[in-house]
């Protein structure tokens, strides 16, 4: 009873997060399409003439994480706070790698991806203080010992229509292939007990890892208001079933640009992100919700 509170109140955190978040990004769309007085945005920001966009960049995030593991067979189930139970970082960096390419005045394509390792095992434990993972328990002693691993990959591709633009706003909207690579892994060794009954066995292990392209719908704004300095504001929503995965994931960002000249910018801002994905395998159902909410900053390079 006391997990399944702790689950509720989990959830009713990232709903919060979810929706101050879209609330955020909301507020900037909205201010996208003022003028802003100052220099003339300039040739600078002029897309045709600059029509690809490569850049690298690096997130530096907080986690919010949770996974479910629940055996069919037994219908025995082990629910893990990633940053709480188990001690992953709760802040870490990740690469990020982007592009945009427009080729018309209307159309273009543009990608992103990034991938995110973490690792967490604890020892032993406190002093005779027992670990409990939902209905399973690895009890304290010498041979204890619990890993946990999140080695998760995300990538897009879509295809970007100008819905809107003048000399100093615009606005797109996009549609494409969100890729989810997910590969989780939970593995407990010493005394393991199932509510309280006898020793069950000496080690415990379930792993998820699965590959899914899912549908992305996003709306990116700009406002260019000097000729050095823009204003972005992007929304994105992915969500469906492929096979065995069904997902929901809302990923917002507020950025600002500079540009250095003609063919250097600079790119940060904060994003949020949340996830919640299901995946059914044949013998395990593995429940994640995955969140993180942070800065981000990019070099890129336009020709």
């Amino acid at each position: 009873m006391v997990n399944k509170v702790k689950t509720q109140l989990r959830k009713v955190g990232v709903i919060g997060k979810r929706v101050s978040g879209l609330l955020l990004a909301l507020s900037f769309l909205a201010c996208s399409n003022v003028s802003w007085s100052g220099e003339d945005a300039g040739e600078w920001f002029e897309k045709p003439a600059r029509p690809v966009t490569l850049g690298v960049g690096i997130g530096l995030v907080r986690f919010d994480t949770n996974f479910k593991f629940t055996e069919k067979s037994s219908g025995r189930s082990v629910f893990v706070d990633g940053e709480g139970t188990l001690g992953l970082n709760e802040t870490d960096t990740f690469p990020v790698i982007y592009g945009v390419y427009r080729f018309s005045k209307r159309h273009g394509i543009q990608f992103a991806g990034f991938q995110i390792k973490r690792e967490s095992t604890l020892f032993q434990f406190d002093e005779n203080r027992d670990l409990d993972l939902g209905e399973i328990t690895v009890n304290a002693g010498a041979q204890a010992r619990i890993t946990l691993t999140d080695d998760t990959a995300f990538y897009y591709l879509a295809y970007n229509y100008t819905l809107f633009e003048d000399d100093r706003n615009s606005l797109f909207a996009s549609f494409g292939i969100y890729a989810l690579d997910l590969n989780y892994g939970l593995n407990a060794e010493g005394e393991i007990s199932v509510e309280g009954d006898p020793v069950l066995r000496s080690s415990y292990e379930v792993r998820a890892g699965v590959f899914a392209p899912l549908p992305i719908f996003g709306v990116d704004a700009w406002s260019y208001f000097t000729k050095r300095w823009a204003l972005g504001t992007r929304i994105s929503i992915v969500g469906g079933s492929y096979q065995d995965v069904s997902a929901l994931i809302v990923d917002t960002s507020v950025r600002a640009k500079y540009q250095f000249n003609r063919w250097f910018g600079l790119t940060f801002g904060i994003t949020y992100f949340m996830g919640n994905v299901d995946i059914d395998e044949p013998d395990l159902i593995t429940e994640v919700d995955y969140g993180y909410d942070g800065i981000a900053l990019g070099l890129d390079f336009r020709f």
